[in-house]
């Protein structure tokens, strides 16, 4: 059968080791990347105190939610379903698979903030 493409879908690694590689340098996913990169989350991180369990970063929640919002998504059910099968937010997510009440206490806990940071990485590039 020497017509047909290799087809091996139980193999080890089903996209290239390189994100970059499989979704282009200019995917949204690094735009939004690099553009929380830049701004100053320390008013994320000082609204939380030093009891309670680990958290998600601060850095890790926002890009998700803001690659969400620009694909149309607001349902945090539907953002942890996608942060498994969506290679942008997988890469955004660092491998992390954060659940659907961790994803909406983020969104309830720094609405305000989110905000902020969208309109000002969707201006990032003339700054």
């Amino acid at each position: 059968m020497g017509r047909f493409l290799p087809y091996a879908p139980e193999q080890a690694y089903l996209v290239p080791p390189s994100v970059k590689e499989e979704l282009g340098q200019d995917h949204l996913c690094f735009f939004i990347h690099e553009a929380v990169e830049h701004l100053d989350l320390s008013g994320f991180e000082q609204l939380y105190g030093d009891e309670g369990g680990a958290l998600y970063h601060p850095s890790l929640m926002l890009k998700v939610w803001l690659y969400a919002y620009a694909l149309g998504i607001t349902s945090a059910r539907r953002l942890e379903q996608r942060i498994r099968e969506d290679l942008g937010l997988r890469y955004l997510a660092g491998g992390a698979k954060p659940d659907n009440w961790a994803l909406s206490a983020f969104r309830r806990r720094h609405a305000r903030g989110s905000m902020t940071c969208l309109r000002r990485c969707w201006r990032w590039p003339e700054a």
